[in-house]
């Protein structure tokens, strides 16, 4: 993944009262519009918009406006489902985390 895909969620997601959300490719990042109700404490993106790219994702991601970088179940459970690392933005914290549910492993850290 290039760090620039990071600081790209980063300088997005910190002038955003909503959570971003979206997914990463090899070469490129797609921000997706959250059509959630609650969208400053949860994301929900069109099923309908990933499908282009589909086969070619390998990470998804979403921002925490508030909050830590830690995964909520659902995040857990939704990464799980779909078997894609999944990324999470701290804005608060300035923080990363990946989960990768193929090995269950998930690491913290800042850029």
């Amino acid at each position: 993944m290039h760090v620039n895909f990071l600081k790209y969620i980063q300088s997005v997601s910190d002038g955003l009262k909503s959570e971003a959300c979206g997914y990463i490719t090899e070469k490129k990042i797609v921000f997706l519009k959250n059509i959630s109700k609650y969208g400053n404490i949860t994301f929900l993106a069109d099923p309908s918009s990933l499908l282009k790219d589909f086969r070619a994702i390998r990470y998804i991601f979403h921002s925490h406006p508030e909050g830590t970088a830690e995964l909520s179940e659902a995040d857990f459970s939704v990464a799980q489902e779909i078997k894609c690392p999944t990324i999470v933005y701290s804005v608060q914290e300035k923080q990363f985390s990946i989960y990768n549910p193929k090995n269950t492993s998930l690491i913290y850290f800042s850029i």
